[in-house]
């Protein structure tokens, strides 16, 4: 894992290059705009000292997506094995998707009880960000960190697609890049994605607006109010289907509709901008 992330940070390393030789020609051909302010640059140096834990369980697929979408947003991703005693200094969780310890007995229900989960739970108690995808959501509903639970398709079957999503909570860490009613596309691939809860449950989240993201057009798996993401009453805490760490770049990302015919669709990487935003924020960094 150690070897992958070496390997992320030689990338990012040339990738930095290549902007900045960028940045320099098209000052040079009279494009002043692009010039960063100090503002900016003193953004971005604190972003980049973000660390962002990516926690991998046996059976996890994702994480190296996950850590490549914290990197291109800024911060700094920190590898996490589930068995670790301690969060490495993170500022903020990633829970990634996957088919952690091979979905036995239920979707996270053993990897819920994984060591370094009790440092997570914790560290959420106390405010700070934890995002949840697809199976990491499915952790985040067994460690009661979040209420409902995920279960199997109405349809029976694995879905893979992208998909429409309608924002219904845009004053949270992970979602203030957000507008109330955007609608972002982000690619949904999943068997056991079907959202369920009590009566009380979905009173409560309707009332302390915990709903942030509703499927829009489709519901593409039997979720009840058409939920596809909700988040603790504080809302530091955000689980979710979809997978945003998939639609982070231009060329690599969903389908925009642009005439191009390029995949530019990057909505996903906001979910990691807002985190960052609102850590500087909240450390006084303008």
């Amino acid at each position: 894992m150690s070897e992958v992330y070496s390997l992320l940070e030689d990338e990012e390393k040339t990738l930095n290059e290549l902007r900045q030789q960028n940045r320099l020609d098209r000052i040079k051909s009279g494009e002043s705009d692009v010039v960063m302010t100090r503002t900016r640059e003193y953004q971005f140096i604190h972003a980049a000292s973000i660390r962002v834990g990516v926690v991998v369980f046996p059976g996890t697929l994702d994480d190296v997506d996950a850590a490549r979408a914290v990197r291109l947003a800024g911060a700094r991703p920190i590898p996490l094995w589930h068995n670790d005693a301690s969060l490495s200094n993170s500022d903020a969780i990633i829970l990634a998707g996957g088919f952690s310890y091979g979905d036995y007995l239920r979707t996270g229900a053993i990897a819920r009880f994984a060591p370094i989960m009790e440092k997570i739970i914790d560290a959420a108690k106390g405010g700070m960000p934890i995002l949840g995808i697809c199976n990491g959501f499915q952790i985040l509903t067994e460690a009661h960190l979040l209420p409902g639970a995920l279960a199997r398709n109405d349809h029976q079957k694995f879905i893979c697609k992208e998909q429409m999503l309608e924002v219904n909570n845009e004053n949270t860490c992970w979602t203030n890049d957000f507008e109330f009613n955007e609608k972002i596309k982000i690619p949904l691939k999943n068997g056991e994605g079907r959202y369920i809860a009590d009566k009380r449950t979905l009173q409560e989240l309707n009332e302390k607006n915990q709903i942030v993201f509703r499927y829009y057009g489709d519901n593409p798996n039997g979720s009840v109010g058409n939920i596809a993401g909700v988040c603790n009453e504080k809302g530091n805490v955000l689980g979710l289907m979809p997978h945003p760490e998939h639609a982070v770049e231009p060329g690599f990302g969903v389908d925009d509709g642009s005439v191009s015919g390029f995949r530019n669709g990057t909505d996903g990487i906001r979910f990691i901008r807002s985190m960052i935003a609102d850590m500087l924020t909240q450390a006084g960094v303008k």
